[in-house]
């Protein structure tokens, strides 16, 4: 679960972190916005899921560029994740901004269609969230995740998902 995706869960769970996760633009295939990285996007539309940390991201990188005198960032929500990156196939926004994994299912699912525009912006952690009380689960869970580091199993999981530019790994 990405750390913060979900407002409030902090207050109730602990979170075992395995990998951090950036945020990634989807563009359609050749990227023929040119679309690099936030700067690129003023005055252009870009769609996500309503309620996201990605939304709230891009709200504020919008509100950075219009403080420096550019155009802001059109951000257009869509209920369903699925919506908002259909709406860049469709042509109804210039790019589709989500979690970098699902930005590199997405691709993998239709190349003919989309690729990625620019590096994955805005990194943090992603985690495996446990009851604050269970402080036994917890440490099992750590252990685990230490294990499957050390032990090469994380490298083939992310090879596996071809997930090795999305993410960044952790030496928990």
């Amino acid at each position: 679960m990405r750390r913060g995706h979900l407002r409030d869960e902090r207050k109730q769970v602990a979170f075992v972190d395995y990998l951090k996760v950036g945020q990634s633009f989807m563009v359609k295939s050749g990227n023929p916005e040119n679309i690099s990285g936030i700067a690129s996007l003023a005055g252009k539309a870009a769609s996500v899921e309503t309620g996201t940390t990605n939304k709230d991201y891009l709200d504020a990188q919008s509100k950075k560029l219009q403080a420096q005198g550019k155009k802001g960032i059109k951000v257009v929500t869509f209920p369903k994740d699925t919506d908002a990156a259909n709406a860049l196939k469709t042509g109804k926004v210039d790019a589709y901004f989500g979690d970098a994994p699902v930005v590199a299912f997405y691709i993998e699912k239709d190349p003919s269609s989309f690729s990625i525009g620019g590096t994955p912006v805005n990194p943090i952690s992603i985690g495996i969230a446990i009851r604050k009380s269970d402080t036994e689960l917890q440490s099992a869970v750590t252990q685990a995740v230490r294990a499957a580091y050390a032990d090469g199993t994380m490298d083939k999981i992310l090879t596996r998902w071809k997930l090795g530019k999305a993410v960044a790994k952790l030496q928990p």
